[in-house]
C-alpha cells in the first residue's frame, strides 16, 4: 500500500477523530444513494422471506425447524455483502472518480480513509443485522440464545467476519479496473461462495468436493460460527464434522485476515492505472 508523503502537521492530528468524521461523511453519502440503500437492506430480507417460505417448516431437530438457521444464514450473507462486495465496489468507485487521488493531496492520513469505511460498515451492519434478527423473531419465531458463551460467539464471529471480509474487499478492489464492472466482479465470487458454503442450503445437499472447496474460504466458517451461536449444541451433529469447531473458525478467519492485510499492503493503489 502506498501513499504520497503526508504533511508533518497531519501526524499530530488525532487519527480517531478524523476517521470518525470521515465515517460520518461516508454514512451520509451512502444514505443519499437511495437505490443502494434499498438494495443493501432489502436483498437479505427478501432472501429470508423466500428461503423461509420454501424451507422454513423443514425439521432441523426435535424442537427446531430450518427457520432457526435462517438468521445466522442471512447474517452471514449480509456480512459478505457489506464487508466484501460493497467495500470493494465503493473503493473502486472512489478510485475511478478521483476521490482516492485527491485524498493523497490532503492532510488526511491514509489510515483515516479506511477507518471511515470501518465506521460506515459497522453502522450499516448494526442496522442490517438487527433488522434480520427482528424479522426472524417476529415472523418465524426464532429463539434467541441467552447463554453468555453463545452471545459472545455471535459477537466475535460477526466482528471478525466483517474485518476479514472487509480487508479482502479492499484487496479485491485492486483487481477491478472500471467502476462499471465492479459490482459484477465482486458479486460473482460472493454469490458462488454463499451457495457452496452451506449458507442457504445444508451441506448434505452440496457435492462433497464442492463443500470441501468452500471450506478453504472464510464464508463457510462465518456461517458455521454463527450457527454455533444461534443453534443448540445438540444440533452440532448436523455439521459436516459433527462439531461447531469454534477454534477452527477463529483460526481460519484469522489466517484470511492476515492474508488480506498482506494483499492490501502489496497491491492497493490510490490512483487508477494511467493517472499521473
Amino acid at each position: 500500500m502506498s501513499q504520497q508523503a503526508i504533511a508533518p502537521a497531519t501526524i499530530r492530528m488525532p487519527l480517531l477523530r478524523i476517521g470518525v468524521s470521515r465515517g460520518l461523511m461516508e454514512i451520509r453519502q451512502f444514505f443519499r444513494a437511495r437505490d443502494s440503500v434499498i438494495f443493501m437492506f432489502a436483498l437479505p430480507i427478501l432472501f429470508m422471506i423466500i428461503f423461509g417460505a420454501i424451507f422454513g417448516r423443514q425439521p432441523l431437530g426435535p424442537d427446531h425447524t430450518y427457520s432457526q438457521a435462517l438468521v445466522p444464514a442471512l447474517m452471514t450473507f449480509s456480512i459478505l455483502s457489506t464487508g466484501l462486495v460493497n467495500i470493494g465496489v465503493w473503493i473502486v468507485i472512489d478510485r475511478e472518480n478521483g476521490t482516492l487521488r485527491r485524498l493523497t493531496t490532503t492532510p488526511m492520513p491514509g489510515a483515516a480513509y479506511f477507518f471511515g469505511k470501518v465506521v460506515m460498515v459497522l453502522f450499516i451492519g448494526i442496522i442490517s443485522l438487527s433488522t434480520l434478527v427482528a424479522i426472524g423473531v417476529l415472523l418465524y419465531g426464532v429463539k434467541l440464545p441467552t447463554a453468555p458463551d453463545k452471545l459472545l460467539t455471535i459477537v466475535w464471529v460477526t466482528l471478525l467476519g466483517y474485518t476479514t471480509l472487509g480487508v479482502l474487499g479492499v484487496a479485491m478492489s485492486s483487481l477491478v479496473t472500471h467502476g462499471r464492472s465492479a459490482s459484477a466482479i465482486m458479486n460473482l465470487p460472493s454469490l458462488v461462495l454463499a451457495f457452496i458454503s452451506g449458507v442457504f442450503i445444508r451441506y448434505t445437499d452440496i457435492p462433497p468436493w464442492m463443500y470441501g472447496f468452500a471450506s478453504l474460504f472464510p464464508v463457510k466458517w462465518i456461517a458455521q460460527g454463527l450457527r454455533s451461536g444461534f443453534l443448540p449444541d445438540s444440533l452440532a451433529r448436523l455439521e459436516s464434522s459433527g462439531a461447531w469447531q469454534r477454534d477452527r473458525v477463529f483460526l481460519v478467519l484469522l489466517a484470511w485476515l492476515i492474508i488480506g492485510v498482506v494483499l492490501c499492503m502489496t497491491t492497493f493503489r490510490w490512483r487508477r492505472e494511467g493517472d499521473g
